[in-house]
């Protein structure tokens, strides 16, 4: 009996090779198709520059505040320049490190630490965000130390409130660190810092 118009084709497919591709030894090995093909990744370094520039010291009631230096009261040094590096960790948070050549009681300083801003809305082109940042700072002649029981030789802790605002397309923008007065015989101050993001890919 002659073969039906059904039994050519399965006899077609039966002999058609299966969709493979070449292995090494020249023959067709079988592709599992749910399994991805393993290529080359790209990994992106998210750093910031940090370049403070100087701070604003305030009281309680919103004066400017003044410190005391054998028994006179003068003004806190507010040109603080420095340079810094921050890599981010996640989305909302980043590790710094920073040198400041004078700070507010002109004493060189070096800190470090961590800096979170959870919290952030975009206005056109302008990010803002809210967060904190804690870490350690050390200061040359122990300025820092003198003015808190809370230190370990001329190395203090450091918090504050952080507020930042960066043109996203540039990545330029400005940073602000916080501290309110906490009575009213302690002065506040705010510190700024102009910043710069940029990003370095490499491959892994």
């Amino acid at each position: 009996m002659a073969d039906s118009s059904d039994d050519k084709v399965n006899g077609l497919e039966q002999n058609f090779p299966k969709a493979g591709a070449f292995s090494d030894q020249g023959g067709l090995k079988k592709i599992d198709p749910a399994k991805p093909i393993a290529v080359s990744e790209d990994d992106t370094l998210h750093l910031k520059v940090l370049a403070p520039i100087g701070s604003n010291h305030f009281t309680l009631t919103g004066k400017h505040a003044t410190h005391d230096v054998d028994g006179k009261q003068v003004h806190f040094n507010e040109f603080n320049p420095g340079l810094g590096l921050a890599v981010k960790t996640s989305k909302d948070a980043e590790i710094f490190a920073a040198i400041i050549q004078k700070n507010s009681f002109n004493d060189l300083t070096v800190m470090g630490g961590v800096q979170y801003v959870p919290f952030k809305t975009t206005i056109k082109d302008v990010e803002l965000g809210l967060g904190g940042a804690a870490g350690i700072a050390w200061t040359e002649h122990g300025s820092y130390a003198k003015q808190t029981s809370v230190h370990l030789g001329n190395f203090v802790p450091l918090a504050s409130i952080l507020a930042t605002a960066q043109h996203v397309p540039s990545g330029i923008g400005v940073q602000a660190n916080i501290v309110p007065p906490l009575g009213i015989k302690n002065s506040g101050v705010i510190a700024f810092a102009l910043t710069k993001e940029f990003d370095i890919k490499y491959s892994r």
